[in-house]
């Protein structure tokens, strides 16, 4: 029972410890950052789409499918867009590409991957 009670009061220091607690610090800072970078790139992918359908390139409505691929090139709906286009919208290419798709759906379901 001792030697129990020992371990649990080591274990109460550790918790207890400043060390620990900027480890937990840390960890919720990484994970706030982590949290505002998803946030923004989720506005940048809206600000893309939106401006896409502005300019008659997609229909929200219809669905669609966009893509950056890794060389830079844009593709909607699965055709290549010409060098023009790619470069108007160059602000939202990231080097590692993705890909954006929505259904027809009522409810505007996204699906980023």
């Amino acid at each position: 029972m001792q030697k129990l009670r020992n371990e649990m009061l080591e274990l109460q220091q550790n918790l207890n410890s400043s060390k620990f607690k900027m480890q937990i610090q840390d960890a919720t800072k990484g994970a706030k950052e982590s949290m505002e970078r998803a946030k923004q790139e989720l506005k940048d992918m809206q600000e893309f789409t939106d401006r896409l359908e502005k300019d008659g390139v997609i229909d929200k409505k219809k669905g669609y499918s966009v893509e950056w691929k890794k060389e830079g090139d844009l593709y909607i709906n699965g055709k290549k867009q010409p060098k023009e286009i790619s470069d108007k919208y160059s602000r939202y290419y990231k080097k590692d590409g993705y890909k954006i798709e929505m259904s027809e759906d009522n409810d505007k379901h996204k699906e980023f991957l």
